[in-house]
């Protein structure tokens, strides 16, 4: 239980297992449904019962923290090595460590599930665009969504906000290959070849789709030449250096997942794309009855991964002037 935070204002302890065998999670089973006593869906640890958890409050946020048995199935690589490359104003980050080995579990427990030759007919295109980058993968994988560098118009949407997907390759020249091929395959052309303020060379189309290889990673995303500009722009401090980022990570832990996402920036800058596009009305419905309750959530983050010889989860809310 060393695991557990300690030096809080309020905390409260609860025993996973004497929880369990006072009747407690029946008890809560039967008031919410099937959700269950510490249920974090996407952060909980491996199955079985948790052997503590813990409720904390300080004076910038609320904490949940589940520490159980080890599980040997949970990577030991750190997930968050991209952290370090990315500007410190980056809106929202997940990595994952772990995922190729869960993508190829994935694919062959459906294929498994199915008659024979159904899975290649109604999965085939699907499966072809996976297998292929599969094989690029070479740890990590990364959800990254940029803060806008200039103010965005509100034609674009959500689907302007720049982000992309990234995962580390083992091989530059497979994952180009494979990439080059997924993206013919699904007839996202013609990409033409750019080149970023660093002499990093991308692909992209007239609409920014596309692609790059660069550093040891594979970036895909919707706003291609946006995205380049921000990771290979010089540096005014790194998300890794962020310290409510690294509120995310216990002290001494092995993540193999991590969550961070500044609430607050990511609110704005939803807001000044979707907020003009649905009318004066309920836009002023929404700052009259939502803004005030969002306005004070700074950010989310939180990890999952092994802690000295347990697993663990941690989930974190903070609030108000925190610093940040």
């Amino acid at each position: 239980m060393s695991g557990l935070p300690t030096n809080q204002l309020f905390s409260s302890y609860i025993s996973g297992t004497g929880f369990k065998e006072l009747g407690g999670a029946s008890l809560l089973k039967s008031g919410v449904g099937s959700t269950t006593f510490g249920e974090l869906p996407g952060l909980t640890p491996g199955p079985g019962a948790s052997d503590g958890e813990a409720v904390s409050v300080d004076q910038n946020g609320l904490s949940l923290t589940t520490i159980a048995a080890g599980d040997s199935a949970l990577s030991r690589s750190r997930a968050g090595l991209l952290a370090a490359q990315l500007p410190a104003n980056v809106e929202g980050f997940v990595s994952i460590q772990g995922v190729r080995k869960a993508i190829a579990s994935g694919l062959s427990a459906l294929s498994a599930r199915l008659p024979a030759g159904q899975f290649s007919v109604v999965h085939g295109d699907y499966t072809s665009y996976i297998r292929q980058l599969e094989g690029s993968l070479g740890g990590e994988v990364d959800l990254v969504v940029f803060h806008p560098q200039t103010p965005m118009p509100a034609s674009s949407g959500p689907a302007g906000i720049p982000a992309a997907v990234l995962w580390q390759v083992s091989s530059t020249a497979a994952a180009i290959q494979a990439l080059q091929q997924t993206f013919h395959e699904a007839h996202i052309t013609p990409l033409a070849r750019r080149v970023a303020p660093d002499g990093s060379a991308y692909y992209a189309t007239a609409a920014g789709y596309g692609y790059a290889v660069r550093q040891g990673w594979a970036i895909a995303s919707l706003d291609i030449p946006a995205v380049m500009d921000q990771l290979t722009g010089s540096l005014d401090g790194s998300l890794a250096r962020v310290a409510v980022y690294e509120k995310a990570v216990p002290v001494g832990a092995t993540p193999s997942a991590i969550l961070y996402i500044d609430a607050s920036s990511l609110r704005e800058t939803l807001e000044s794309v979707m907020l003009p596009r649905v009318g004066a009305d309920i836009a002023a419905q929404y700052r009259s009855q939502f803004n005030l309750d969002l306005t004070p959530i700074l950010s989310l983050e939180g990890s999952s991964g092994i802690l000295r010889s347990e697993t663990y989860s941690t989930i974190r809310l903070d609030v108000g002037s925190g610093t940040r």
